[in-house]
C-alpha cells in the first residue's frame, strides 16, 4: 500500500536528508541503517538489503552479528528477481514496474524498468508511480526543473501529464529540499482548488435539501437527515461533496503541518483549526487525531 499524503511529505522529506548525508559522507554507518530501516518499513526489500550491506560492511561486528540474517535477505531478494523477470518477460516497462513495486517489493527493479520505458507514452499513473518511487527513494533530483531554476521547482514537463495533481508534488518536492514557502503556496493553489471545485454540488445538494424541507410535514422534519445519508451514494451531488469536505481538511492539515516546518506558528494555528473544524462538524477524515493533538499543542504554547 503506498503511503498518504501525510506520510509521504514526510517520507521525503526523511529520503532527501538521508541522501544528502550519504552524498557528503559515504561510508555514515546510521545514513545506512536508517534508509535500510525506511526501506524496509516501506516494503523495498532490494533497497533495504543494499543498505544493510553497506552498514555491516562498514562495521565489523556488525557484519558477525547480522550475517546470517542478511544471507536469508538475500536469498529472499534473489527469488523474487527471479520469480518477476519469469513472469513479467513479456509486460511493457511500465507493467513491469508496477509489479515490481506493488507484487515483489522490488522498488530497485520499478525504478529500472520506468528509466528504460518511453516518457512520451507515460499515462498519468505512470508519472505518479515515478515521482512517487523519486520522492520515496530520496532521487528528487529526477522531479527538478534544469538550471536556472530553483532545485525546489518541479519540472515543467510534469505540468501537462500532471494536470491538477501538479501542485501536489510540487509541494512534496518543495518540503522535502526544506522549500517550505513554495510547498505552502503549492498547497494553498490545492486548497482554492478544491475549495471552488464544492461550489456547484454544494450549492445542488442544499437545494435538493431545502426542496425536502419545505415539502415535509412538522412530524416528517424528524427524517431529513437519515434520508439526506441515504442520497449521499456514490457519484451523487453529496457525495462528492462529502469527499472534497475530507480532501480539504486532510489538506488543512498538511497545509499546518508546513507551516510549523517553516516556523509559521499563526498559519498553522489557522489550518489546524480549520480541519478540526470540519471534523467537530461531522465530515470524517484519516488525519483528524493528527489535527487535534497538534491544535492542543499550539493551545498549551500559547497560555
Amino acid at each position: 500500500m503506498r503511503l498518504g499524503g501525510r506520510q509521504l511529505l514526510r517520507t521525503g522529506q526523511l529520503a532527501a536528508a538521508l541522501q544528502q548525508a550519504l552524498a557528503l559522507q559515504p561510508d555514515a554507518i546510521d545514513a545506512h541503517q536508517l534508509w535500510a530501516e525506511l526501506y524496509w518499513e516501506n516494503g523495498y526489500y532490494d533497497l533495504a538489503l543494499e543498505h544493510m550491506r553497506s552498514a555491516t560492511a562498514a562495521r565489523a561486528a556488525d557484519g558477525q552479528r547480522f550475517g546470517e540474517l542478511i544471507q536469508a535477505l538475500e536469498k529472499e531478494v534473489r527469488e523474487l528477481r527471479t520469480d518477476f523477470e519469469l513472469k513479467t518477460a513479456q509486460m511493457t516497462p511500465t507493467a513491469r514496474a508496477l509489479v515490481a513495486l506493488e507484487q515483489y517489493g522490488l522498488a530497485g527493479q520499478a525504478l529500472a524498468a520506468l528509466d528504460r520505458a518511453d516518457p512520451a507514452e507515460f499515462t498519468l499513473p505512470d508519472v505518479e508511480l515515478y515521482l512517487y518511487l523519486a520522492l520515496t527513494t530520496g532521487q528528487v533530483e529526477r522531479m527538478r526543473s534544469p538550471p536556472p531554476q530553483k532545485p525546489s521547482v518541479l519540472a515543467d514537463n510534469l505540468r501537462a501529464p500532471l494536470g491538477p495533481r501538479y501542485d501536489r508534488y510540487q509541494a512534496f518536492l518543495a518540503a522535502s529540499l526544506g522549500d517550505y514557502a513554495r510547498a505552502g503556496a503549492s498547497t494553498d493553489k490545492l486548497l482554492d482548488g478544491l475549495t471552488a471545485s464544492t461550489h456547484a454540488p454544494l450549492a445542488r445538494g442544499l437545494s435538493d435539501w431545502m426542496a425536502q424541507l419545505t415539502q415535509s410535514t412538522p412530524w416528517g422534519q424528524l427524517t431529513i437527515v437519515p434520508r439526506l445519508r441515504a442520497e449521499m451514494k456514490a457519484g451523487s451531488d453529496l457525495h462528492i461533496l462529502s469527499l472534497s469536505w475530507q480532501a480539504a481538511a486532510d489538506l488543512h492539515v498538511l497545509r499546518g503541518l508546513l507551516a510549523l516546518d517553516e516556523g509559521d506558528i499563526p498559519t498553522a494555528r489557522r489550518h489546524l483549526d480549520d480541519a478540526c473544524r470540519l471534523g467537530e462538524s461531522g465530515v470524517p477524515f484519516e488525519a483528524r487525531p493528527v489535527a487535534e493533538r497538534y491544535r492542543r499543542l499550539l493551545r498549551e504554547v500559547k497560555r
